[in-house]
């Protein structure tokens, strides 16, 4: 899609996937501070800000709360991973299939039932 503007719910995704690559970014910077002695460890909120700024150098603007990181490393859930967990319906096979069909279409190439039914069967085939 060169030249198009992204869709709000695509700026969101992204934006979600960010926050997601920060956090994990954070947790490796706090176990990695938890192995010094315990007057060079750093506390959560700068290590929160350190990460935020790196991202800004790229060109990234992303938020990190100190008690998200503290809810994370206690074992906690984004609410992404809790929603694909608790709502996530599609299998390894129906994604492939829905990707297929989704590149097929931007192609120009859109199934009609027929041939979605033959892709789907030999793709479950395989």
């Amino acid at each position: 899609m060169a030249g198009h503007a992204k869709s709000k719910a695509q700026r969101q995704q992204e934006a979600i996937q960010d926050q997601e690559e920060v956090l994990e970014y954070d947790i490796n910077l706090y176990r990695a501070d938890q192995e010094k002695p315990k007057e060079e460890q750093r506390d959560l909120h700068t290590i929160c800000r350190q990460a935020e700024d790196k991202l800004k150098k790229k060109g990234r603007d992303v938020t990190i709360v100190h008690t998200t990181l503290m809810r994370q490393l206690k074992g906690g859930r984004s609410c992404q991973q809790a929603n694909k967990e608790n709502f996530g319906w599609l299998t390894t096979e129906e994604d492939c299939v829905v990707t297929y069909c989704l590149n097929l279409a931007a192609q120009g190439f859109p199934l009609t039932h027929k041939t979605l039914k033959f892709h789907v069967d030999s793709l479950l085939h395989t």
